[in-house]
């Protein structure tokens, strides 16, 4: 948790940020998110290409992840998908 919380202090002074720091900081969340739900969710993601190259707005992709997870319904029954 204290690399989040300096990742997003430091590098929102920075115009961009790599997507590989970027992607690591998600991971952290999604750890976190795990112990939230003591592990009875399976939460992952892979990346098939090179990260260290591409750069990207710090902050703007852990702002999508953190919003599934504070918007989630994962608990209920019924977020299963209808067939």
């Amino acid at each position: 948790m204290a690399d989040l919380l300096s990742y997003a202090t430091s590098e929102q002074a920075n115009k961009l940020t790599s997507l590989q720091e970027e992607i690591l900081q998600i991971h952290n969340i999604i750890e976190l998110q795990k112990m939230r739900y003591d592990n009875r969710q399976n939460f992952s993601f892979e990346v098939n290409f090179d990260t260290q190259s591409l750069q990207v707005i710090p902050l703007v992709l852990i702002s999508l992840v953190e919003n599934f997870f504070r918007h989630d319904n994962l608990l209920k029954d019924d977020y299963r998908a209808k067939k």
